[in-house]
């Protein structure tokens, strides 16, 4: 039985129709990518799918006391509690269970009766199954994974940041009790290494999910079916991301095809019932007619709609873009950069990659003079017209409406050509008089757009220019700048788009930048964080280099007899509770059984955990030696 179905759901917004008749079903092993242009109606299906909202037409069905986590894109915290608090509750059944459990233990202490006894042999089973003893260990890997560290754990959620407090949103849902998710653009606010991290962690879950994300590699790794939205219709490929873009052309000239065979059937089945309503073929004319009513028409194809884009430059610069010398970047009291030697030559286009608050915006910042190094010299070169691309998007005035924005720039143009110019990035008829303060994130990102284009600058620095935008105007974007005549540097989380634009990768990390040799799918995939990639990397430095420092093996090993040594008393514990429970004394005892199980299911989660930082760490060791 499906968790949650739609059949024949119709819905619109105003005079806008969203979806037309549209049937779908999640299933317990449901993994799928819900794709489609912005405006689709994706964000609607999904609350649709939560009953969040109620349909104007069709049945939406959900399992009996079904659970949904849903990340949503609106972060919604209490800003009073600690990171701590905020998270270690997320899971109310195991949190009630956990006190209840408490309680059962407090009572067995002091009234041992049989009913007392089977209450808590009860809840002990009951915690045991809903996963109570891991949870704290679970809560731990995702803060680690989400780069919520322990340090961070007494803060308030009113003290982080809007991406920090994404992030904590999403534990919460990750350690909900749930039966599917449903995630809105859950790659936001993650950089590179999260987004590796968040892939294996997805796909080793039994829960199913169904994702909206523009970001195809996330797709590829962890869904095997594709939903898109198209033409108020929903269209299922099995297989994910990359088998579905391969197959795209065939299933729009497929359905091309459909649609010309129906309605040639329908011109001809028509003309028929013309012919014979009122002859001796009467009732073939009726039954024919009976037919055609009960036929379900196939939409007309209509041609995907794509934003113009087409980056030029008014003037060619120099050679020397862009000089660093020993520059150290960062804030006073905050260096975040050891001295740096970089240089951005003409027509070059560089992807900054690194982990948030790497100094990946600081650099960008550098460049466009709003910061100056904390020490040594930035150069900027001749004749550049620089076209800055903010990923918050602060230079747009939202008291003006998205006409004004773009005359502004253009004072002496003819209205119809700031239209048209408009028409170029989807912006028509009454859009173009919205307030720049209700445009979707989506529709902003157009807007900058199209501001940056008409400037027509020779030298592009863009953070995360692919936010908010969708698959076809990503896409768009990464032909623009492969045929643009100027220089990019761009941050960006997107392997995709980092592989198809860029022609130099410029790795932060350790306080330094290093110009990449791999692909961009190595580094993506964590590879460079090893240390046999690092040594690949180094192939050129003399043999001697290359050694590690003998101490810091010795450090490993230290580190290791030491987790040797715990282990070794973790297993005496665990015999000994084991032992201790074949005794006549402690079987006719049932709380002290209670109790000893409890302590020796906790012993053993912790055996568990210290094998897996062993074998990491014997990993290591084996890494640095070789």
């Amino acid at each position: 039985m499906s968790l949650i179905s739609i059949s024949e759901v119709s819905h619109n917004f105003a005079d806008r129709d969203i979806f037309k008749d549209i049937s779908f079903s999640l299933e317990h092993n449901s993994r799928i990518g819900l794709v489609g242009p912005n405006g689709s109606g994706k964000t609607t299906l999904f609350n649709i799918l939560a009953k969040r909202i109620v349909p104007h037409k069709g049945v939406v069905h959900q399992a009996k006391k079904l659970k949904i986590a849903y990340l949503s894109q609106e972060v919604e915290l209490d800003e009073t509690q600690t990171l701590y608090e905020c998270v270690s509750s997320a899971n109310e059944k195991i949190n009630q269970t956990s006190k209840e459990l408490d309680a059962a233990r407090k009572a067995v202490v002091t009234d041992s009766s049989e009913v007392n006894l089977k209450k808590l042999e009860r809840l002990e089973e009951q915690y045991y199954q809903m996963g109570g003893y891991h949870y704290a260990s679970e809560m731990k890997i995702i803060l680690a994974g989400f780069n919520l560290e322990l340090d961070m754990w007494e803060r308030k959620i009113a003290d982080f940041s809007g991406g920090e407090k994404t992030r904590i949103q999403f534990t919460r849902i990750l350690l909900a009790e749930k039966d599917i998710m449903l995630l809105d653009e859950p790659t936001n606010h993650l950089d590179f290494t999260m987004i590796y991290w968040l892939e294996n962690y997805l796909v080793k879950q039994e829960k199913p999910y169904l994702i909206i994300s523009h970001d195809r590699h996330f797709l590829d790794k962890t869904v095997s079916k594709i939903a898109e939205l198209r033409n108020m219709r929903i269209y299922m490929t099995h297989g994910n991301y990359s088998t579905w873009e391969s197959d795209r052309a065939n299933r729009e000239l497929t359905q091309v095809r459909e649609y010309k065979r129906q309605q040639k059937f329908i011109k001809e089945t028509e003309d028929f019932i013309a012919r014979n309503m009122a002859g001796q073929k009467v009732q073939q004319a009726k039954s024919r007619q009976k037919m055609l009513n009960r036929m379900e028409v196939i939409s007309k194809p209509e041609h995907e709609k794509r934003i113009n884009l087409s980056f030029k430059s008014s003037t060619r610069s120099g050679n020397d873009v862009f000089i660093f010398e020993d520059a150290v970047l960062g804030y006073p009291g905050n260096a975040l950069t050891k001295p740096l030697n970089l240089y951005i030559h003409y027509r070059n286009r560089i992807a900054l990659v690194g982990e948030n608050g790497s100094g990946k915006t600081t650099l960008l910042r550098c460049i466009t003079n709003e910061l100056k190094p904390l020490a040594g010299t930035a150069k900027i070169g001749a004749s550049l017209n620089i076209g800055y691309y903010d990923q918050m998007r602060t230079e747009l005035d939202e008291g003006l409406n998205v006409f004004d924005t773009l005359q502004s720039l253009m004072p002496g143009a003819e209205q119809g050509e700031v239209l048209s110019w408009l028409a170029r990035f989807s912006f028509i008829g009454d859009d173009v008089f919205k307030s720049v303060m209700v445009l979707s994130g989506g529709e902003k990102a157009r807007l900058y757009l199209a501001k940056l284009i008409w400037q027509q600058p020779n030298f592009l620095i863009l953070d995360e220019p692919t936010n908010h935008l969708d698959i076809n105007t990503i896409e768009e974007l990464e032909k623009s700048l492969q045929h643009y005549q100027g220089t990019v540097i761009f941050v960006s989380h997107d392997s995709y788009f980092i592989q198809r634009v860029a022609n130099k990768i410029w790795l932060f990390k350790d306080k330094m930048i290093t110009e990449m040799d791999q692909e961009i799918e190595e580094v993506f995939t964590h590879e460079m964080f090893l240390s046999s990639r690092k040594k690949e990397s180094i192939d050129n430095r003399p043999a001697r280099e290359k050694k590690i420092n003998p101490q810091v093996l010795e450090k490993i090993l230290t580190e290791l007899g030491k987790m040797q040594t715990e282990l070794s008393a973790l297993e005496q514990q665990i015999e000994k509770l084991e032992t201790a429970y074949g005794t006549r004394e402690v079987y006719n005892d049932k709380a002290r059984f209670m109790e000893l199980k409890t302590e020796h299911d906790k012993l053993k989660l912790d055996r568990k955990y210290l094998l897996v930082k062993i074998e990491e760490k014997e990993t290591e060791y084996l890494e640095k030696s070789e």
